[in-house]
């Protein structure tokens, strides 16, 4: 390979499930690690004909790093291997994902590990921290919503005299979708929404239609969407105002007159206990009621018990009559009776 050549002639096409996998793998760790997560480590599946890399799937594998070494467990590796084979016998494996914004040592070291699995390896980099908080330009948080290029990177890598390992970029990634991906897509969104509208241990039933439930999530994320939208707002009134008092901008009457009207229109809560209150109240509203659900289900059951329990006891007390009915009587005319008379 020419040493002069500063990209590789990799095409990366990527499909979602690859990208949401990692990203689930970083927010799982992120949730059960309490925020404090540096690195994580997966494999690459797909299919590659020519310089056209196609990227399909992935699954985790588990490290640990000591002393700025990898500690690859090849056991989990080997179990999931031959597991993806019977899942997925028409991927191959063509590389591994790693967090970050380039090549580092650590890449290097990986590299070198997995290439005695993997033949002729590609890195698949994902910059997950600037998708969730931006980046940062002279010390300031940079917002992501005007970038245009993904925070992916693929490279490849060669080798020289000196064993030295060089990373060279892909030419080209895209992101490839097909119809039953984008179904499932919008599939896991909806879910997504679902799940963020639910509350904690809460389990919440319905006797309405798919529709019914539908229009409500949709109803309460336009709620939702709105009140966030104003608390964003409100935070920049209020960090003008800020800036203001403190003096580091000149009031202006215009302004703050807008301002006022703005006040105006919102609720007027003179304490947090109110809100407290109020919450209470409708929270012990929908208690009540549920309560009151319970208690008339339970005595309609009782109900129904009861009528069940009389129609089998009437059963019974005529199949009693019956039998009695058959059972002769004693006749007047069939029985002696004896009589003693005493002589005067």
């Amino acid at each position: 390979m020419d040493q002069n050549q500063t990209k590789s002639q990799l095409n990366l096409l990527i499909h979602p499930l690859p990208i949401i996998n990692i990203v689930d793998h970083f927010t799982r760790l992120q949730v059960v690690n309490n925020s404090e997560v540096s690195q994580i480590l997966g494999v690459l599946l797909g299919t590659q004909t020519g310089p056209q890399v196609n990227i399909a799937s992935s699954y985790e594998l588990k490290f640990e790093i000591e002393n700025d070494n990898v500690n690859i467990d090849w056991e989990y590796f080997e179990g999931r291997n031959a597991q993806m084979k019977q899942i997925l016998p028409d991927l191959e494996h063509l590389g591994w994902y790693f967090i970050g914004d380039a090549p580092n040592e650590l890449c290097d070291n990986i590299q070198k590990q997995i290439q005695s699995k993997i033949e002729n390896p590609l890195l698949l980099l994902i910059d997950i921290p600037s998708m969730v908080l931006g980046t940062k330009e002279g010390g300031k948080v940079k917002n992501l919503q005007n970038r245009t290029n993904l925070p992916l990177q693929a490279f490849e890598y060669s080798t020289y005299g000196n064993n030295e390992l060089n990373w060279l970029p892909a030419s080209k990634i895209e992101i490839v979708s097909d119809s039953m991906e984008s179904i499932g897509i919008d599939w896991s969104n909806s879910k997504a929404l679902d799940s963020k509208l639910s509350f904690n241990n809460i389990e919440s039933k319905t006797i309405a239609g798919d529709s019914d439930i539908n229009s409500g999530i949709n109803y309460f994320t336009s709620q939702l969407n709105s009140v966030e939208l104003l608390k964003s707002k409100l935070s920049y009134v209020l960090k003008y105002l800020q800036a203001i008092k403190t003096g580091e901008l000149n009031s202006n009457s215009y302004t703050l007159k807008q301002i006022k009207n703005l006040i105006d229109k919102l609720p007027n809560i003179d304490q947090l206990g109110t809100v407290d209150r109020v919450l209470l109240n409708e929270y012990s509203d929908s208690l009540l009621a549920s309560y009151l659900t319970a208690i008339t289900s339970g005595l309609s059951d009782l109900s129904t018990l009861i009528t069940h329990e009389n129609y089998v006891q009437s059963k019974e007390n005529a199949k009693k009559g019956d039998r009695d009915s058959n059972m002769p009587f004693p006749s007047k005319y069939n029985t002696k009776r004896s009589h003693h008379y005493r002589r005067g």
